[in-house]
């Protein structure tokens, strides 16, 4: 975006240019198409390219702040090879093919919760020849969010605000929502295997770390129960029972899930477009 000016512009008009300009390159749209293109039926994602006939089905299953404006470039994008989706975000955008749920932020809600269960049951649905593509941004960690099993919505959420409270930094609020989520952590990946999952991810945090976007969806790391364990007990005075109980399981059951060893279904993990940072996930 540029501004015309009758006379020379002053420093301040050229700094509200740049601001104005820097603004717009990061539109998701925008990134989108910077790194995604379509030639026929070979979509190249970042350098990577898919033959979109070999697959029987194409998905669109995310979450975040521009999952809505991402699904929305993806359908102009994918076109009539876009077989359906879903995206949870705080952020409306209009789409005909991709459903855009609408959901809350910065805890995680009942809206939050339903449409993440709907998208992961999508994933569920997948096969071998499914091509999964996975828009996440910032805010995914609130609104792609749905509980471990056993872990009521009222505990996820008192533990989150407790966190966000305590001052504990975005990487250690993370760690406990992996270890609390059926969806972090790889869940989304796992949960679409066999299919091929491309994520699309758009970075908000310092570092660019695919595993802390989102808390990780698409992407596995090392975390485990007990370090989880461990940040909890160094912030939170109280942790509601059926978490504890749910963190001992996971710790006495001391058993890396495939999904950490490596992502199964998860062909590529892209950092889409220029890093907002600073705010939370």
């Amino acid at each position: 975006m540029t501004h015309d000016h009758p006379d020379s512009p002053t420093p301040e008009q050229v700094a509200l240019d740049c601001l104005h300009a820097g603004i717009d390159a990061a539109h998701p749209r925008h990134v989108v198409r910077r790194k995604l293109s379509r030639d026929g039926s070979v979509l190249t994602v970042d350098g990577e390219s898919f033959d979109l006939d070999s697959f029987s089905t194409v998905l669109v299953l995310g979450g975040g702040n521009a999952a809505g404006e991402m699904a929305a470039s993806l359908e102009t994008t994918l076109g009539d090879y876009l077989s359906g989706g879903i995206v949870v975000t705080d952020t409306p955008a209009e789409t005909e093919t991709v459903e855009v749920r609408p959901g809350d932020h910065p805890l995680p809600s009942e809206r939050n919760r339903d449409a993440t269960e709907d998208i992961l049951s999508a994933a569920e649905e997948a096969d071998d020849e499914t091509l999964v593509i996975a828009p996440i941004s910032g805010g995914g960690s609130a609104l792609l969010s749905a509980p471990a099993e056993g872990i009521s919505l009222d505990s996820f959420r008192t533990v989150t605000d407790g966190l966000l409270r305590s001052g504990a930094d975005i990487h250690d609020i993370n760690t406990v929502r992996r270890a609390l989520s059926s969806v972090k952590d790889g869940g989304l990946a796992e949960a679409a295997a066999p299919a091929r999952v491309v994520g699309l991810v758009v970075s908000d945090v310092i570092g660019d770390d695919p595993a802390v976007v989102a808390s990780g969806p698409t992407y596995p790391s090392r975390a485990s129960a007990e370090d989880a364990s461990a940040i909890l007990s160094e912030f939170l005075d109280e942790v509601p029972a059926d978490i504890e109980a749910a963190l001992e399981t996971l710790e006495s059951a001391a058993v890396p899930s495939e999904s950490a060893a490596s992502p199964p279904a998860t062909a590529a993990i892209r950092r889409t477009g220029p890093a907002i940072r600073g705010s939370r996930t």
